[in-house]
């Protein structure tokens, strides 16, 4: 899998943004994040790329964590 996402908990002081997302994205797949505005999906990007850090789970591209040399 190019990116594994793995009971992914996320929160801003006391507001929990994200709350065990779980998802995985083969290579060359196409995906789209729909949903309102103020329900996490820049929120959800940025912890994918490394700018933001999870309370708690994993987040993996390509076997790495976000912002290793490798991924």
């Amino acid at each position: 899998m190019a990116l594994v996402v793995e009971n992914l908990n996320f929160s801003y002081t006391n507001r929990s943004i994200l709350t065990n997302i779980c998802m995985s994205v083969s290579k060359g797949s196409i995906y789209a994040l729909l949903g309102p505005s103020g329900c996490g999906k820049t929120t959800f990007f940025k912890l994918i790329i490394g700018l933001n850090k999870p309370n708690s789970g994993s987040i993996h591209i390509f076997g790495y964590p976000p912002g290793s040399e490798e991924s």
